[in-house]
């Protein structure tokens, strides 16, 4: 592979590169040792082009072993490309890094070498390179002068070459759903690093998966994108509803039902696009000036979405699709330019709201925007880069009569040009479930009194519900409006009052679940200032109820006060 052929691979794979590329980034040693999909994907960022035309031909040949080395291991090869660029400026490494290839670079050595890097001030006292090779022995000497130690920060070190500030973000980022998630390696690492930051210890010192260790970032969001693809909706578990013929062509139409969960894009939207003549050309364009888009997670309780045009939907995610998740709108439009090899996915400009839910607590914390899942925009197949496909055409029904519908319409093209399904989402049946689900529950409530997790339940839903369906907002106000929803709050506040007379600690707390779930709402709208200033001026309610707080608490009180006369006579 000759750096002529190259250039004019990626000038056809990528139009966009004539804007991005730096005259001199496709020479002879970035040719020999980076692979191709790594060039196409740097092609992209003038920065990182000029970071790599500062290298030596050693660092080169490093770097193309470890973005190999990722590759093999099935991970994402951007945090350890980024890890190690980061150690070339720092002289307590520098120079090892340096002396590496010519002790001939095995995969041994790299795991070891990315193991010893994990942190700044070479814990290990790393100096020559037979200290990478005896990383073992050396590390086990670490361990026999540290083993009584109760400090956080040297048995993470010790353990697995990170520090308390890196343990505490990994768990930060991906741990909050950590006694939901299955059991796993993943979820034992969570669990651990949780322990030892709590200053509770840990069971073994030393943890031997350096594979896992070496990119810790992909191989937990390789977790949540097995996760995500193993609830996703998938065509070939279903038999479609009805074809529609557009031509010599035939579209398979689906029906949804009411128990799904959808990953789609919506497209158009954060761009001045117009509709195509071609959906297919348009999406598979050889222009690509970022490798990410923005996707959303849906369910029939929350689909909360805006749509410009036709909504794609993609059935799948594969190793190193996921790059950030989080309940809100992420912004990544204009805050996330760094996410590339020079920066790796924990840098400091990435803000709070980024945070790995399980699919039903992401859906569940999603509120005022869509949620978002920031996802790779290409794939590696055959050593070159190639664009992710929809799967099918998502459709939200909002009215009986669809087909003089713009955005049917342009479904219809789209499933025709790219020659896939059309999946139909009927609002008005999901909502009309996910009510009768409300009704079940609250009727479970009524009938007895000593059942306060209806309460939750029933307060989850009706929020979820009320900002879940921006896109049938006129179903909203016909089957949930303002009367509906206090109906509901009376209902409870009645039955509570019953349960009073009978279980009045029981009623107390049902009082305390109900006061703290508007409490978590209401920290839901409140996690990121920015997003409050915006869902005030969409018009969203983010204050608290007060006058249902203050009937709460007025009964809590009154209940109090007979339980203590009781007490006193």
């Amino acid at each position: 592979m000759t750096s002529e052929y190259v250039f004019k691979y990626l000038e056809n794979s990528n139009k966009k590169v004539k804007e991005t590329l730096i005259e001199g980034f496709i020479n002879n040693l970035v040719v020999e040792y980076i692979p191709l999909y790594a060039i196409e994907y740097c092609a992209l960022y003038p920065n990182v082009q000029k970071i790599l035309m500062k290298l030596s031909e050693n660092e080169l040949a490093v770097l193309g072993k470890i973005i190999i080395y990722a590759e093999r291991n099935k991970q994402d090869w951007v945090p350890l490309g980024a890890k190690y660029i980061h150690v070339l400026e720092n002289d307590k490494y520098k120079a090892l890094s340096e002396d590496i290839r010519n002790r001939g670079i095995s995969s041994s050595l790299i795991s070891n070498f990315l193991f010893l890097i994990s942190n700044s001030f070479n814990f290990y006292n790393i100096k020559k390179i037979e200290d990478i090779e005896n990383l073992k022995e050396i590390r086990l000497s670490k361990l026999n002068k540290i083993l009584k130690t109760n400090e956080p920060n040297i048995i993470l070190l010790v353990k697995y070459g990170f520090s308390y500030d890196t343990a505490f973000n990994y768990y930060k980022r991906y741990g909050i759903d950590v006694m939901k998630m299955e059991d796993s390696l993943e979820k034992d690492f969570l669990l651990d690093i949780k322990r030892i930051i709590e200053g509770k210890g840990t069971e073994k010192v030393l943890y031997d998966n350096l594979d896992f260790l070496n990119n810790v970032d992909s191989c937990l969001r390789n977790y949540f994108n097995k996760v995500y693809n193993d609830c996703l909706y998938k065509i070939n578990d279903y038999e479609p509803i009805d074809y529609i013929k557009v031509g010599d062509d035939t579209i398979p139409i689906y029906d949804a039902g009411v128990d799904f969960t959808f990953c789609i894009y919506s497209y158009g939207m954060g761009f001045s696009k117009e509709k195509p003549d071609n959906y297919r050309d348009d999406w598979l364009k050889p222009k690509i000036s970022v490798d990410y888009m923005c996707n959303s997670i849906i369910n029939s309780l929350n689909m909360r979405t805006s749509i410009k045009h036709c909504v794609y939907g993609f059935d799948n995610f594969e190793e190193n699709d996921m790059a950030l998740l989080g309940a809100n709108d992420l912004g990544t439009g204009g805050i996330y330019n760094e996410v590339n090899v020079t920066s790796s996915y924990h840098h400091d400009k990435l803000i709070a709201d980024v945070e790995f839910r399980l699919p039903n607590e992401l859906i569940s914390n999603t509120r005022f925007t869509n949620n978002e899942v920031y996802r790779k925009r290409r794939r590696i197949k055959n050593g070159k880069l190639e664009k992710i496909k929809p799967s099918y055409i998502v459709y939200f029904k909002v009215k009986d009569v669809i087909k003089d519908d713009n955005i049917w319409q342009e479904s219809v093209m789209a499933a025709r040009d790219f020659k896939i399904p059309i999946v139909i989402i009927d609002c008005e049946k999901c909502l009309k479930y996910n009510i009768e689900k409300i009704e079940k529950k609250m009727n479970d409530f009524e009938s007895c009194y000593d059942d306060i997790q209806s309460i939750d339940d029933v307060i989850e839903m009706i929020y979820s519900l009320k900002s879940g369906y921006k896109v049938a907002s006129d179903l909203i106000d016909k089957y949930l409006n303002i009367e509906k929803l206090y109906s509901y709050v009376w209902r409870i506040i009645h039955h509570l009052e019953e349960m009073a007379e009978l279980t009045p600690r029981m009623a107390i707390e049902g009082i305390n679940l109900f006061l703290s779930k508007l409490d978590e709402e209401y920290t839901k709208v409140l996690k990121s200032p920015y997003w409050v200033l915006y869902a005030r001026k969409q018009g969203y309610i983010v204050d608290k109820p007060n006058d249902v707080i203050e009937l709460l608490v007025n009964l809590r009180e009154k209940i109090k006060l007979k339980l203590n006369s009781k007490i006193l006579n």
